[in-house]
């Protein structure tokens, strides 16, 4: 590991995800190419830079950056909000939707030297959407930094879950008669007390989630609800977020699983190369209730995407360890949602 000081002499490439590529003027008079997360440097800014000289095939002799630091002043409004960019990128690899502020604060002055005044300053001005961040100051004195994206698709899932909850058809407890007895018939098993309370408040409640470790009888539970809700009239779909999830539906219920990939009819825009979803808002799927399995896997992207394709009456049922099969991407959605203590739960 190398330590040099210098200037910035010129920047060759600048990515969104804060990688550059550019030439560095050294105090002794060097110069030498560098490469890595750069987000704030800009042609004529003095830092010093931690990392090592390699030697490169096609471009010779160069500094791969570990680290940087800049003196407080060197540091702009668009600069800061790059470091933040980087800073929550990472953050949402690792799982995680937004950062405290004291925890960028911290990311900050580890990786880049900058101060609380610094930080404070430039976060005052508002001006943080226009460069993919949201500062959200949820109560006095406590700020959230979002990636902007990852604000939208959290608040949409909030928004959407309230409305499902309110609007889908819900009953009161004594208006749910259900023959266990009859059921217990069918399927050749005996309910415990807690699933019967758990069959009870699926059919109840517009939203509900059925938690619960291994042999705790969740696909019993799920089995029992998919019943009842399709004697009842409702068109079910059944889906997980995974093919193999989806798969294990059929075999554990004999009831079809789609994926919620197949159930949003998604599809491949070659033009955008990105995915899209023939569901939507416009387009909503076409159940009266949805029972999704491995609910702990869903992160918070596909959670909004997937609630915003629900009609107002349609009915969700969330089954799902929390201990189990986290998300890929970034959110740990089942558990807020259990957490949140406002949709029904039973474990």
């Amino acid at each position: 590991m190398a330590v040099i000081n210098g200037t910035i002499k010129k920047i060759f490439y600048r990515g969104r995800g804060g990688f550059a590529i550019g030439l560095f003027s050294t105090i002794n008079g060097e110069t030498i190419t560098i490469k890595g997360v750069l987000p704030a440097i800009r042609e004529g800014i003095k830092c010093k830079l931690d990392g090592e000289i390699v030697i490169d095939e096609k471009y010779g002799r160069q500094f791969n950056v570990r680290n940087l630091l800049f003196d407080a002043g060197d540091v702009d409004e668009e600069g800061l909000y790059r470091m933040i960019f980087v800073v929550l990128t990472e953050a949402a690899r690792n799982g995680n939707t937004f950062l405290f502020y004291e925890e960028m604060l911290d990311e900050l002055r580890m990786r880049y030297g900058i101060s609380k005044e610094v930080l404070d300053d430039t976060i005052s001005m508002n001006d943080s959407e226009k460069n993919d961040i949201v500062v959200d100051e949820i109560q006095d004195d406590v700020k959230r930094f979002y990636l902007s994206d990852i604000y939208r698709w959290e608040v949409s899932a909030c928004e959407n879950l309230k409305r499902i909850n309110q609007s889908a058809e819900n009953f009161k407890d004594d208006e749910v008669n259900i023959d266990f007895d009859k059921i217990e018939n069918q399927m050749g098993i005996s309910f415990s007390d807690e699933q019967k309370e758990a069959v009870k408040g699926a059919i109840s409640n517009g939203v509900t989630v059925i938690t619960g470790g291994p042999g705790t009888g969740k696909t019993t539970i799920l089995r029992a609800i998919t019943m009842l809700l399709r004697e009842m009239g409702y068109i079910v779909a059944l889906a997980a977020p995974t093919g193999r999830a989806a798969k294990r539906i059929k075999e554990s219920t004999g009831y079809r699983g789609y994926t919620i990939h197949r159930l949003l009819e998604a599809s491949i825009d070659d033009k955008k190369d990105e995915v899209v979803f023939r569901r939507n808002q416009d387009n909503p799927i076409e159940a009266d209730a949805i029972i999704i399995d491995e609910a702990s896997m869903i992160d918070v992207e596909l959670m909004s995407i997937l609630l915003e394709a629900f009609t107002d009456s349609t009915r969700l049922v969330l089954v799902g360890d929390v201990d189990q099969l986290p998300p890929v991407g970034p959110g740990s959605v089942l558990r807020d949602i259990i957490d949140s203590e406002y949709i029904h739960t039973t474990s």
